[in-house]
């Protein structure tokens, strides 16, 4: 399996390296900010984050099938693959890289825009405890 993560992690950064070379090295007018602003109140061209990155839910094994330092791995990995293209994961700082992934991979099957400007940031918690997928490492719990 270790050989799976390894080119995977490769596939990954990659991804991450086509994306920086690709960046626009203008500056946006604020005519290009307003446009994306548009499409992000619109919902307009939402594909999932996997596809948004060349990837299939598949190319991603189960938590439970790799290792403690392979889910850290591929955490961090995809981590830095969402900041690249403009996402920010929103979790407990002592979150576990174990609790995290699936969440990550889950969430990259559902449907965003690809901001080329602007930032999205992306939370897990709805700030209700009894449903929160962090469960004790989580404030959302102020009692």
């Amino acid at each position: 399996m270790q050989k799976y993560i390894d080119q995977l992690i490769a596939d990954i950064k990659q991804t991450i390296k086509e994306t920086d070379a690709d960046s626009p090295d203008t500056e946006p007018t604020i005519d290009d900010i307003l446009a994306e602003s548009e499409r992000y109140v619109e919902n307009d061209a939402l594909v999932s984050m996997f596809a948004h990155f060349g990837f299939k839910k598949e190319d991603f094994p189960p938590e439970e099938k790799l290792s403690d330092s392979q889910v850290e791995e591929l955490t961090f990995a995809i981590l830095i693959m969402w900041a690249i293209f403009n996402y920010t994961a929103v979790f407990p700082d002592e979150i576990p890289p174990r609790l995290l992934y699936p969440l990550l991979c889950k969430r990259m099957e559902e449907p965003t825009l690809l901001m080329e400007y602007g930032h999205i940031n992306i939370e897990f918690c709805e700030y209700n405890p009894e449903t929160c997928p962090f469960g004790k490492y989580c404030d959302c719990d102020f009692s």
